[in-house]
């Protein structure tokens, strides 16, 4: 029975979800009453159908296992997604008070909470809650992970994303987060060949997609100025070539040469070309920001989905 539940894990990571549902049907057949079943099978309508299918069904399993802490989490992720602040407040208030001897639990999912709808600072205050009381299960890095996204710090976030990988998280998600933050790290051609690694793995992967069209998008070259005023200076020359680091660590200089070069050029050659390069770079800087977010929301981005935290080590 466990080499079936385990074979249709490995078919849900790998995005077959058509063997997956077989198997997960057959046991729920066999057992009514599996819970690794049933956990399974959240799992599955969370990809085929979405976070509101999620809802439903734990609100099903939730009466029948009351003491299940992981119908709670999933029921928890959904609310998430679904910007459910309310509703996700009282499962918070109701996860604390019925499993007190998970506080780590308790306390990513507040800073999930805070992440999404309220203060990073709290946020970090949860962070330093689970580090302080030992964290067998991984909900730091999780967590950190979210913040650094917040705080739009890919250089971070890629380190963390990058060790995930190298702990066997392999799936879909994972790498098509990795090739997002390549992207703003200005990786642009990895990002690339890491989005189509994660769309040959599951071609239904949206932040992929969105990498996929953005890695093309940015080469235009108002739009790869205003990609590059994106960067943090210094702090994003981690991982790059010397010759980049000399680049990126000059970041704020260069583009200030650049603005004054474009006010010389419209003063020293005044022709309609000059005004329009000009205007068309400056536009492109401005306009760079909104395209890059309308094609993430477009792909259904929007950072909405909270990574795996597996409980078996609890």
């Amino acid at each position: 029975m466990s080499d079936a539940f385990n074979t249709a894990k490995a078919y849900l990571e790998a995005g077959n979800l058509v063997s997956a549902r077989r198997l997960i049907e057959e046991a729920l057949e066999r057992d009514p009453n599996s819970v690794k079943a049933s956990l399974l099978l959240v799992s599955l309508v969370d990809r085929e159908t979405g976070p509101q299918a999620v809802l439903d069904l734990t609100a099903q399993f939730i009466p029948r296992w009351p003491d299940i802490i992981q119908f709670r989490l999933k029921r928890l992720s959904a609310l998430a997604e679904l910007e459910h602040v309310d509703e996700m407040r009282d499962d918070l208030a109701r996860l604390r008070n019925h499993f007190p001897l998970f506080p780590q639990a308790y306390h990513f999912w507040c800073g999930v909470f805070e992440v999404r709808f309220g203060s990073v600072v709290h946020a970090a205050n949860h962070l330093a809650d689970i580090r302080r009381r030992g964290d067998p299960s991984g909900f730091a890095p999780a967590l950190e992970s979210l913040i650094a996204v917040r705080n739009a710090n890919f250089v971070l976030n890629e380190r963390l994303v990058r060790e995930r990988l190298s702990e066997g998280y392999h799936d879909a998600a994972t790498i098509a987060e990795l090739s997002l933050c390549e992207f703003f790290n200005l990786k642009i051609r990895d990002a690339r060949q890491t989005a189509l690694l994660a769309l040959s793995q599951d071609p239904r992967e949206s932040t992929a997609k969105a990498v996929r069209v953005l890695s093309r998008l940015v080469w235009f070259p108002p739009f790869f100025f205003g990609h590059l005023c994106m960067l943090p200076s210094g702090s994003a020359s981690a991982d790059h070539s010397r010759i980049m680091r000399i680049f990126l660590d000059a970041l704020d200089f260069w583009l200030i040469v650049l603005l004054l070069a474009a006010l010389m050029a419209v003063a020293l050659w005044p022709s309609i070309w000059t005004g329009v390069s000009v205007l068309l770079m400056f536009s492109g800087w401005l306009l760079w920001v909104p395209i890059m977010n309308s094609v993430l929301r477009f792909y259904g981005r929007r950072a909405k989905k909270v990574q795996h935290v597996d409980l078996k080590d609890f």
